[in-house]
Parts: structure tokens; C-alpha cells; sequence
């Protein structure tokens, strides 16, 4: 997760229109043996109108899975922070840069308290990746793994933001029809 966020945003809505905002999703495990997605839904609790949505695709055997729900974390988190949704208003692209920096924080230390754990010697090397061994004596093997994410956020009710790293992106449509109502329990 260490490239630069991609950033697009649009207005959502107008001053008589309502966003409606419908969430569904979908997911599959692959050829692998288990599901390194994840997906998260926040809303501001102090009523702003802002959501933001994610979805998280862990990759890497051994670390897809904790880097997938440690970026997801680290995204809450910093959601969560005083001060993150003024800086989504002011600068999206900042805001976003830095929310995915939170999250490539957490998901590298994730990886080394999960490997000093499990009995490894872990440095970093100096170019910021990840390497471990078992015994002093052996050579250091790179750690391969991580997660891409897309991230939409509705800004106060009534602008459009999405930003994503790796190779996952966001899809925006428009629509004149009315949505279907969500089906009966």
C-alpha cells in the first residue's frame, strides 16, 4: 500500500435532491484456502452526514487475511479521529493519502507483532519492506503480502469522494429510476 492514492470526486445530489444510499456486496474466496476480503461501513456518529464505505482485498498465503482486516481497522480508526472528516471536506486528496498511511502503518506492524510471535527475527529494510528469518544464521526472505483497498466516502451528505491503492477500484453510476424497495423479511 505504498503508491499514492487515486482520488475522484463529484457532487452527489442537489439542494432539493436525496441521496439514497443502498449497500450490497459480494465475495469470493478464489483459488485460495481462505477469504482475505474485507469491507467496512462507517458512519459519522456526530451526525455530519458523512459515510464512508470500503472494501479491503488482502493478498499474500500467509498475510492477506490480517492485512486486509488491519488496513480495514486503521481506516475506522482514523475515521474516528477529531479533525478526519474536516480534512476530507478540505483537502480529499490529503485526507485520503493519509488515511491510507495510517493504514499501511498498521498493516506493517500487524505483520511484525504476527511474525516475532510466531518465532521469527524480523528487521526492515532500509527501502521500508519487511524481512524475516528463523535463526540468525539464516538468510532474510522478504515478506509478500498485503491488500488493495477502494474507499467511497459521501461528504456531508452531498459530495462524492472515492480513493483507492492497488489494483481495486471504484465504480460511480446514475440512475433516473427509481430503486426498488428492499425486499420483505
Amino acid at each position: 500500500m505504498a503508491s499514492s492514492p487515486t482520488v475522484a470526486e463529484g457532487a452527489a445530489g442537489s439542494d432539493a435532491g436525496v441521496v439514497q444510499i443502498r449497500l450490497g456486496g459480494a465475495t469470493d474466496i478464489g483459488g485460495g484456502r481462505e477469504n482475505q476480503d474485507s469491507w467496512f461501513a462507517w458512519v459519522d456518529p456526530l451526525g455530519s452526514g458523512t459515510t464512508v464505505f470500503g472494501v479491503l482485498d488482502g493478498h499474500g498465503r500467509e498475510v492477506g487475511q490480517l492485512a486486509a482486516r488491519a488496513g480495514r481497522d486503521a481506516i475506522m480508526a482514523w475515521l474516528e479521529r477529531p479533525g478526519s472528516i474536516e480534512a476530507l471536506r478540505a483537502n480529499p486528496v490529503v485526507a485520503c493519502g493519509r488515511l491510507f498511511a495510517a493504514a499501511h502503518s498498521a498493516i506493517k506492524q500487524a505483520f511484525k507483532q504476527g511474525l516475532l510471535q510466531n518465532g521469527w527475527i524480523v528487521e526492515e529494510h532500509a527501502s521500508g519492506y519487511l524481512q524475516r528469518r528463523r535463526h540468525p544464521s539464516q538468510p532474510w526472505t522478504c515478506l509478500h503480502g498485503g491488500t488493495s483497498c477502494s474507499v467511497l466516502a459521501l461528504v456531508d451528505g452531498r459530495r462524492l469522494v472515492t480513493a483507492n491503492v492497488g489494483d481495486s477500484s471504484a465504480l460511480a453510476s446514475l440512475s433516473d429510476r427509481q430503486a426498488p424497495p428492499p425486499p420483505s423479511p
